[in-house]
């Protein structure tokens, strides 16, 4: 498994591993559905490329991607409310996190949503 922290390393790593299956850049990208400027641009670490076509060019290699150190998915995360931009959430039922326009806020949740959105809109 390869450890990736910038897209450097990412292009380098999907590069060994079209190598290691003697596929051209070509072949990679008939196989992944996506282009063969989109391949070079992979492999040369390009920051601005579309995620969903990383991902293909990751399938088409035989690879996956596995997120190490993340908090996993947990059901009892939900929105509550999504007005002006804003949304609000509950995460367990004791935090609540407004992700609006500019900002994230994390505070107690002694109170319900709806009094934490008019405390959110009032402040």
């Amino acid at each position: 498994m390869s450890s990736v922290k910038t897209s450097a390393e990412l292009g380098n790593a999907l590069r060994i591993a079209r190598k290691q299956l003697s596929l051209t850049q070509p072949q990679l990208a008939l196989a992944a559905g996506v282009g063969v400027r989109f391949i070079v641009d992979l492999e040369a670490g390009k920051t601005t490329l579309r995620l969903e076509n990383v991902l293909r060019v990751i399938d088409a290699l035989g690879g996956e991607v596995q997120l190490i150190g993340l908090p996993k998915a947990d059901p009892q995360y939900h929105t509550k409310h999504k007005r002006n931009g804003a949304s609000i959430a509950t995460l367990h039922g004791s935090v609540t996190f407004y992700e609006g326009p500019t900002s994230t806020v994390a505070e107690d949740y002694p109170r319900t949503a709806a009094e934490t959105f008019a405390t959110k809109l009032s402040g």
